[in-house]
């Protein structure tokens, strides 16, 4: 049996494909003939990938889809006809059975399969689900018996098994990812981390995240020995050592990250780390860990510092719970950094104003500000929009929609230009660029991009706090 299976992904900066090669180094421990192809680097990706298929010969033909769209209201870019394009050629060309998967994917299972005219794909986890279809199409598995599976029957019409996630134990048996599969010297190269994932699900309510539709509404988490035995193969065969863990949210559980740092200290492995952070439960001693473990700087997801907005996005603290987490960081001498998400449910200029108030008290190192909140199904905000006929039961989601607070929603812009000027290190992204912004946006793109090249490592926003404090 022969499997090829195509990573679409073509953004930039780059992030290494983890899913994807997690199946296929999956289907090859059990004995599947497996090629990847990788369109993130591609110039001519559909000719590229049609010499690949037609030289390999598969069976099966796999397409991982990790994003519909950017995610940037305003200035949304759409990835779906690309992959449109390499279906049709696929289909044009070869009579090979097509399977769709990812987390993109699985957001809009059935209307990427309408869309494109397919018959078969993975919703969640597709390492065990991939090899039992790999088998029925061997004859030796059924289609309704295989997890997360959804497929047209004989009458045309599609159908959906039950998703079945793996859980802690499971997630043990399956192989560390093959890197070989990719050229990781230039993901890193181009994107400054290496991916690695502690766990999977995410058991966190905020009312506009997919990874509970994706992974589950719970976290199962990886043995410590096992994570960092896969950092410190790593580092031993390539000599690469800044990870991002890929989680939705690293810290949580509290006592799941200490294990880790604890591990990685007692093998004094040299490395640095990355991952999202969230003020809940965030002590001294946790931070230290963190620390001691090769953390680089603090990075808070709390969307918002509005006492309003924080309840009204389901995040779990309050503004004090910020507050001292932000006090913790400066102590110990350690960057912290803000990631906002601004407009949900509620937000007025009152609230705006609470949050920029906030960090000009708190003087984060850096600011990442977005807003608008893309609208997916499964998620809180899509059951809100829904009952305020923002969207309705019929729509198609996979054409983005992005929710502002109605209170808000003409004056957004305005607000946070004003309240962000003359703060070089609170970065937006507005819905129309003035000059001024652009210049300085792009001298930040070429800046990171020529730092990648002399060798400083870690993702976009942490190398443009370095330079923003010259420590590069």
């Amino acid at each position: 049996m022969k499997y090829l299976i195509i990573c679409s992904n073509r953004m930039k900066p780059p992030v290494m494909p983890i899913g994807v090669i997690y199946v296929a180094t999956y289907l090859k421990k059990k004995g599947i003939d497996v090629k990847l192809v990788d369109m993130c680097f591609m110039d001519n990706y559909i000719e590229e990938t049609m010499k690949e298929i037609e030289e390999f010969k598969p069976d099966l033909i796999g397409i991982g889809i990790r994003n519909i769209d950017n995610v940037v209201f305003k200035q949304s870019e759409f990835f779906v006809p690309e992959i449109q394009d390499i279906v049709t050629e696929i289909k044009n060309r070869t009579d090979t059975p097509i399977v769709l998967g990812g987390a993109g994917f699985s957001i809009f299972p059935k209307e990427l399969l309408e869309l494109l005219g397919l018959n078969y794909g993975i919703v969640g986890e597709g390492e065990k689900s991939t090899y039992q279809l790999c088998q029925y199409m061997q004859g030796k598995e059924k289609l309704e018996n295989i997890a997360g599976l959804v497929y047209r029957n004989e009458d045309g019409v599609l159908k959906s098994n039950l998703i079945c996630n793996m859980d802690s134990e499971e997630l043990e048996d399956i192989p560390f990812p093959d890197y070989s599969l990719i050229d990781i010297d230039k993901y890193y190269y181009e994107g400054g981390v290496f991916s690695i994932q502690t766990k999977r699900g995410c058991a966190l309510g905020c009312i506009y995240c997919t990874y509970p539709v994706i992974e589950g509404k719970n976290f199962r988490l990886r043995n410590k020995k096992s994570v960092v035995d896969e950092m410190e193969e790593i580092i031993k065969k390539t000599k690469l050592n800044y990870f991002y863990f890929v989680d939705s949210i690293v810290n949580v559980p509290f006592s799941h990250i200490e294990d880790i740092c604890d591990e990685i200290v007692e093998r004094k492995l040299d490395l640095n780390w990355f991952g999202y952070i969230s003020p809940l439960g965030f002590t001294e001693e946790r931070l230290q860990k963190m620390v001691r473990s090769g953390m680089d700087g603090a990075w808070f997801s709390v969307d918002t510092c509005s006492n309003t907005m924080l309840k009204s996005m389901h995040k779990g603290y309050d503004a004090e719970d910020i507050n001292k987490a932000l006090d913790i960081c400066k102590k110990n001498n350690i960057r912290y950094n803000l990631v906002l998400l601004l407009g949900g449910p509620g937000e007025t200029e009152e609230t705006l104003n609470e949050t920029f108030d906030f960090l000009e008290q708190c003087n984060p190192n850096l600011v990442i500000i977005m807003y608008g909140l893309r609208v997916y199904p499964g998620t809180d905000i899509y059951d809100i929009t829904l009952k305020r006929g923002i969207v309705d039961k019929e729509q198609n989601l996979l054409n983005p929609v992005f929710y502002v607070s109605e209170e808000v929603e003409n004056n957004i812009v305005d607000i946070i230009r004003n309240r962000t000027e003359g703060h070089n290190n609170w970065h937006f992204t507005p819905a129309e660029w003035n000059r001024k912004e652009k210049i300085k946006n792009t001298l930040v793109e070429k800046s990171v991009q020529k730092y990648y090249q002399k060798g400083v490592r870690g993702p976009f926003w942490a190398v443009v706090d370095k330079i923003q404090n010259k420590e590069v």
